[in-house]
């Protein structure tokens, strides 16, 4: 999941939430005005067509000169850039150019790129409530599984990220209570994963005698 977490000029904020790149870049698609923002490759002959500005058609031409024939044309809060394909470095990605759409309104703003990186925004005074909010809709999403693989899954996943904060190594044997009573006398450096990974033990706690009827013994080493 990725996360975009922006904060307004007024003090307000919000938080965005896609499966992957390839969804925000969708969802900029659906909700952006091409005249202000677009990404995309043109002839070259078309882009110095296009072009008003002369110290643009130079550069434009110098790039013709140089054997190319496409360009990509970039353009973000209605300013247009076009950049050389045959020189990738410094040519913002269409990723990119969905970002700014999404946090052109933003005092401040902060993306995620992979799970763990919410729990380091939280720190941040600016992004903490909004990553609480995350946290809760993350764990809302894990009472609502109905398989207990998953679960599991779910869980060794996060146990794996203790070593990222202080924990050097782990064993426990037992059931998810014993797991958790193990977890809570760590030294957990990061106090927004350590409360999330013991309210998500209480959630694996529940869900077990939902989804199996008992206890299970298990093996966790980390």
């Amino acid at each position: 999941m990725i996360y975009l977490f922006r904060v307004f000029s007024g003090g307000g904020g919000d938080y965005l939430e896609f499966n992957n790149r390839q969804s925000l870049i969708e969802a900029y698609l659906e909700h952006r005005d091409s005249r202000l923002y677009d990404w995309s490759t043109v002839p070259i002959k078309q882009a110095i067509q296009e072009e008003g500005r002369l110290s643009k058609i130079y550069s434009l031409r110098a790039m013709q000169n140089l054997g190319d024939k496409m360009v990509v044309r970039v353009l973000v809060k209605g300013q247009l850039e076009w950049y050389s394909p045959s020189n990738a470095h410094g040519i913002p990605s269409e990723y990119n150019v969905a970002v700014k759409f999404f946090t052109h309104a933003c005092t401040h703003y902060k993306l995620t790129t992979c799970h763990h990186e919410v729990f380091e925004i939280a720190k941040e005074s600016r992004f903490k409530a909004l990553s609480q909010e995350v946290i809760q809709s993350i764990l809302k999403r894990v009472e609502g599984t109905r398989c207990d693989s998953k679960l599991d899954l779910y869980l060794n996943m996060n146990l794996r990220k203790l070593r990222n904060y202080g924990v050097e190594s782990l064993k426990v044997k037992g059931s998810y209570v014993d797991i958790k009573d193990a977890i809570a006398q760590q030294p957990v450096s990061c106090p927004f994963f350590s409360q999330f990974l013991l309210n998500l033990m209480d959630v694996c706690i529940t869900k077990e005698i939902e989804l199996v009827g008992k206890q299970r013994v298990y093996e966790k080493v980390i």
